[in-house]
């Protein structure tokens, strides 16, 4: 599970890094992290920061759909 996390880890930073150059697939990163991580913390037990995860991923819907709109509209 550990490697797991990590591989995780790097990807959620991936995502980042891609938002901040404005690259609309990094939403699609934080989609699979943010579910994946949801998971994780369901698996744990921390409920909370499972919600919390769950509301990222949903974010991350609304974000990649909103960014494509623009694109389109732009």
């Amino acid at each position: 599970m550990e490697f797991f996390t990590w591989q995780l880890t790097v990807v959620s930073i991936v995502g980042v890094v891609a938002n901040i150059y404005h690259k609309r697939w990094c939403f699609y990163l934080w989609m699979y992290t943010n579910f994946a991580w949801a998971m994780v913390d369901l698996y744990y037990g921390i409920y909370a920061q499972s919600i919390l995860f769950g509301v990222y991923f949903g974010l991350a819907v609304v974000g990649a759909i909103k960014w494509g709109k623009e694109k389109r509209h732009g």
